[in-house]
């Protein structure tokens, strides 16, 4: 094993991208452990070994928490700050849920989103995905699993088995496509939108499947029954709704210009990658119905991914769906509790949230500047 996976050095990217990668591992086998011996573990315990492990691993990290407590009661988990190195930032808040086993009869579990504010009435995912619209972040479920022969994510892990452990989910596809079963959402449902967390770190869809072809999933139709689609071009024969659909999603999270702003962020930093990765998220979902419909249609991915590129062609279409913009920071436009951590200092009293009055403020803050050690200011 190389020193980048095992010490402090090496890139912040790719000892991120391990850290994750190993506490979905570690986390798996202890929620097995814990079931089997009747000690059954809650997602705040689970949250803070998770966070205290990835700053032991990643000293550029700062991590700290409010000094008013009752103001986070029904808050975010946390709220990540990241910078690309050049003073430019953008972030992601998270909230964690635990998968539920269910009976035999529904053997697949679920995850119990539903969650009232008491204060206010308001859900709380409405409220979290309500804040990142406003502030231009991406607002994210985190999902622990237990070790187990299931998979959690129809997405292949770019770190190897057992990554999807824990998987991350836009919130805004819980309040989409599942509105009505929050209490209980089942895994089922979730696994084609959920990614291993350790691939938010990837680097073009590294873990991608292979291509593979499926009658059973597949069929072939004429060019001029595809809606909106130039005529001239032959459909495939067939087309695997499955790993055709995650590369056509992957290339277009990478190769467009969505709302946002990416191109501001330096293109070799892990801030780039989670910022492209966090869009892959969105287009899984507000796309994906847009993009299966071509592809049953017998448009070969790679061709529609073309046309979706061209400057005339189709992206408008798929911007329609609903895509999110995300927001890049430059470093004097920064809330003063990232500006405090960012240079070493902590949480103080008067450092409040925008969400504190409604006692709904992340447990956790955590800033990443990457390049710098933590305090280490601008020259």
């Amino acid at each position: 094993m190389t020193a980048v996976m095992t010490g402090t050095s090496g890139s912040v990217m790719s000892r991120l991208a391990f850290a994750l990668f190993k506490n979905a591992q570690v986390i798996g086998r202890n929620l097995r452990d814990g079931e089997n011996h009747g000690i059954r573990q809650g997602e705040e315990g689970i949250t803070e070994r998770v966070l205290l492990d990835l700053a032991k691993k990643i000293p550029e990290l700062r991590i700290d928490s409010f000094s008013h407590p009752e103001e986070c009661r029904n808050g975010a988990d946390w709220e990540w700050w990241l910078s690309d190195g050049s003073d430019r930032w953008f972030h992601w808040v998270v909230q964690a849920k635990k998968w539920r086993p269910t009976p035999a009869a529904n053997k697949g579990g679920n995850y119990k989103i539903d969650h009232i504010i008491p204060s206010s009435g308001d859900q709380q995912i409405d409220l979290l995905t309500k804040y990142a619209r406003t502030t231009g972040a991406s607002a994210v479920y985190v999902l622990y699993h237990p070790a187990a022969r299931v998979s959690y994510s129809d997405h292949r892990c770019c770190q190897g088995p057992s990554g999807d452990r824990i998987t991350a989910i836009r919130a805004e596809t819980f309040t989409r496509r599942f509105r009505d079963t929050l209490t209980g959402v089942p895994l089922a449902d979730v696994r084609p939108f959920a990614l291993p967390w350790s691939c938010l770190t990837d680097y073009r869809g590294r873990g991608l499947p292979a291509h593979s072809r499926s009658s059973r999933q597949t069929r072939a139709v004429q060019p001029e029954q595809a809606s909106g689609l130039p005529a001239g071009h032959g459909p495939s024969p067939s087309v695997s709704r499955g790993s055709e659909y995650e590369r056509v999603a992957n290339a277009l999270a990478w190769g467009l210009d969505f709302p946002g702003e990416s191109d501001r962020l330096d293109p070799n930093s892990l801030a780039h990658r989670l910022f492209r990765n966090f869009q892959r998220l969105a287009i899984s979902d507000s796309g994906r119905e847009w993009i299966d419909d071509q592809l049953l249609r017998g448009y070969p991915s790679d061709w529609l991914v073309e046309w979706l590129q061209d400057p005339q062609g189709g992206v408008e279409s798929l911007l329609q769906q609903g895509i999110p913009s995300l927001r890049v920071y430059d470093g004097d436009e920064l809330p003063d509790y990232v500006t405090a951590l960012r240079y070493g200092d902590r949480l103080h009293p008067d450092l409040r949230h925008p969400l504190a009055d409604a006692d709904a403020a992340p447990k956790h803050i955590i800033v990443l500047d990457e390049g710098k050690l933590p305090g280490q200011r601008d020259t």
